[in-house]
């Protein structure tokens, strides 16, 4: 293992597979280590970052106010969350050090108890402040420090600490608590309503993030930095060869990580780089050992998408107007008058329905896409064996199937299957294909690599040496075409667990929803056989999944896979049946246990309209709730209560005044094509008509956030302005 992790890696397997070869034989070598000494050890090192934030962040103190003196209560708690936080990080050091049977060095430990103490934090905050020049008078802080809500203006510092000016008088806040609300930018935010004639609705959203996010000169001098740089690094790898291996392992790396390796195993890799030296020997190793590093810290300081900064708020069909909501740091005045003088435009009237066709073709294009690509999912095995025939010249080969693997990367990033779904398919189908395309795609991706892979093996081991040309003919070649097959037919297996679990979905949701007493054994009964037939499709598929690849005659205990799959639906129908006899006595016991005494239930019982409503008692399997507002009770059955509690949902209302009834067409139109909205009954989106007004009603999840929200309540309101206009 030692020839592997040194430069004679490279003599063995030639300079592009030299690089690969030494970190392979380098995890090989750790992994050896770790189970024969250390494995358990490596849970303490990962663990030793989220113990310390979590005891530095759950002692954290409240603010104090200005003539108040620290307690020795507050003292002993912040030497208390300086012992947590410090700890965690030196007993991880240490742990990370003899799983690399290193010496231990004092630097890390001393910096590492530091790091736990606010004093430090604080002059470390004031240094950056200067340095960088950050003036605090007259920014606003608002958030939660210690529990306690902080609304405030800062002011100037009190030693380490700031004076905030309050409602309730000047506290002090620690610097680094300080730091950190500046460098978040709730000081410089702003937002403000706008109101713009309907017509010109869009050129006034498109203006208005023009100016909240605008091309700056350091983006333009990035843009410019990189050709010369490109042309650089070039000209070093053509005339130093050194630096060409350099930097083809560390873009190998960098690739690996970033598409390959899932995020947390990346970060636990670079873990244990830093506790191992990385795998030394050669440069291209080390290189292999910063390319990992780099990408984990690229994913460590990724931030979240950004929220839209302009969107339509509210919309007047009588005076045909509408009002839009921005948010950014630009000023105020300026970004009103931009929006402003886009709306009031000649040519806005047209951005609008530019933008609605926009749409309609992106669905389209996406539809044609989506059938090619499920018709690639279908016959992916006879498109591999077809071009393997076809063509003769293998590096061909690898260009058509590297060109198919980037090709399905990128079209897994856009997820072009599950919206064209919503574009072309009822409300419930579109939502319920979101897990089925996702997995296509994967499918795609996965599959479409592999067989990229097998070919670049295929390419390039015969043509590095003798040695790897007989071992490749003999050995490899048969390796990698059953691993090849293993992976299509694991990734098929998962396709079909989704589907199945999808389909049960949809079948359970076409039966009534609310039966009548003396048919309701018979839609339980219907419901039982739905889940049953489904169970015994997802148990095939988790066989195909355990099974290796090629015919299998015989499953677990000597059966074969069909008759293990009708015993497991069988069984799963026998045991769904008693569930969906009895499921109103199941969730009156599970509202019991419960703390939630509101929901969202149908009201009239005739009607689609869903209000909320207190629980007052039950009676039987029925539940009694008194919608807020009408003096009379409502019972209902007590399943109708699961997951309808108002604390579980964040609803969603659009109410159109004066509105035509051509708006109810659109409106349901742009409800298929949201993403999050739910879509079980009596939850799904609604689109209400009225005689004076339209209402839309849906509702979302309470985890959603509230940017989601203005982005679907935005693109109704723009599909209701162009249908108006």
């Amino acid at each position: 293992m030692q020839v592997m992790t040194s430069d004679r890696a490279l003599k063995l397997m030639g300079p592009w597979f030299g690089p690969l070869g030494s970190l392979g034989g380098w995890m090989m070598e750790l992994m050896s280590v770790l189970v024969r000494h250390h494995a358990f050890q490596l849970l303490l090192v990962l663990s030793a970052l989220p113990v310390s934030r979590f005891a530095f962040l759950a002692l954290e103190g409240s603010p104090r106010a200005a003539e108040q003196r620290r307690s020795l209560a507050d003292r002993f708690r912040e030497l208390l969350r300086w012992v947590l936080s410090s700890g965690s990080l030196v007993f991880g050091i240490i742990g990370a050090w003899n799983l690399g049977s290193r010496s231990l060095q004092w630097p890390p430990l001393v910096f590492a108890v530091l790091v736990g103490c606010q004093t430090f934090q604080n002059v470390l905050a004031r240094a950056f402040m200067a340095i960088h020049r950050i003036q605090l008078r007259g920014k606003q802080v608002k958030g939660f420090v210690g529990g306690q809500l902080v609304n405030g203006t800062l002011q100037d510092f009190q030693g380490l600490e700031v004076e905030i000016l309050t409602e309730d008088g000047t506290l002090l806040l620690p610097a680094m608590t300080a730091l950190r609300f500046v460098k978040r930018g709730t000081g410089t935010m702003r937002s403000g309503l706008v109101t713009v004639p309907m017509a010109g609705v869009q050129a006034a959203l498109d203006a208005g993030k023009k100016a909240l996010e605008p091309n700056t000169k350091k983006q333009k001098i990035k843009k410019l930095l990189v050709i010369p740089l490109a042309l650089i690094l070039a000209f070093a790898i053509k005339s130093r060869p050194p630096v060409g291996r350099f930097a083809y392992a560390f873009a190998a790396s960098m690739y690996l990580s970033a598409f390959v390796i899932p995020p947390p195993l990346v970060l636990v890799l670079a873990v244990i780089i830093f506790s191992f030296g990385g795998p030394c020997g050669s440069l291209s190793s080390k290189a292999i050992a910063l390319g990992v590093i780099v990408s984990s810290v690229k994913q460590l300081l990724q931030k979240p998408p950004a929220k839209p900064p302009v969107s339509c708020a509210g919309l007047d069909l009588e005076k045909e107007t509408a009002t839009l909501l921005w948010q950014g740091k630009a000023d105020a005045a300026e970004v009103e008058a931009k929006m402003q003088e886009a709306a009031s435009d000649d040519k806005a009237g047209a951005s609008l329905k530019k933008h609605q066709k926009k749409l309609r073709v992106k669905g389209a294009v996406f539809s044609l896409l989506s059938l090619i690509l499920l018709t690639g999912v279908v016959l992916w095995r006879p498109f591999v064996f077809s071009v393997e025939e076809a063509v003769g010249k293998v590096a061909i080969r690898l260009v058509i199937f590297g060109m198919c693997a980037g090709l399905s990367l990128r079209l897994l990033q856009y997820a072009i299957i599950p919206q064209a779904a919503r574009f072309a398919f009822p409300s419930a189908l579109g939502a319920l294909c979101a897990g089925p395309g996702k997995t296509a795609h994967w499918l795609l991706a996965v599959n479409s690599r592999m067989a990229a892979a097998a070919a670049a093996s295929a390419f390039l081991l015969p043509q590095v040496g003798l040695l790897q040309k007989i071992l490749y003919h003999t050995q490899m070649a048969q390796q990698i075409e059953w691993l090849d097959a293993w992976v299509f037919q694991i990734s098929t297996a998962y396709l079909g667990c989704v589907l199945s679990v999808q389909v049960a979905k949809f079948l359970r949701r076409q039966l009534p929803w609310r039966p009548p007493q003396l048919v309701a054994p018979v839609v339980a009964l219907s419901k039982a056989i739905t889940v049953g037939t489904c169970g015994a499709a997802l148990a095939r598929c988790i066989l195909l999944a355990v099974g290796s690849p090629g015919p299998s005659s015989a499953g677990p205990f000597g059966a074969t896979p069909g008759a293990t799959s009708i015993t497991v639906g069988v069984l799963l129908a026998v045991l769904a049946l008693p569930c969906f006899l009895a499921r109103n006595w199941l969730h009156r016991l599970a509202c019991v246990f419960s703390s939630s005494s509101s929901f969202w239930i149908r009201f009239p019982a005739d009607s689609t309209r869903v209000v909320p409503a207190r629980l007052l008692r039950f009676r039987g399997p029925r539940a009694v709730l008194r919608p807020f507002g009408a003096p009379e009770e409502v019972e209902v059955p007590a399943a109708e209560l699961k997951g309808a509690s108002r604390g579980e949902l964040r609803p969603l209302r659009v109410t159109l005044s004066g509105a035509k009834q051509q708006l109810s067409g659109p409106l349901r139109a742009s409800l298929k094509q949201q993403v999050g909205l739910l879509q079980r009954p009596p939850l799904q989106p609604q689109v209400h008509v009225a005689e004076d007004s339209v209402q839309v009603s849906a509702f979302l999840d309470r985890s959603a956030p509230l940017s989601q929200v203005r982005e679907i309540k935005s693109a109704l309101l723009l599909a209701a302005a162009e249908a108006a206009s």
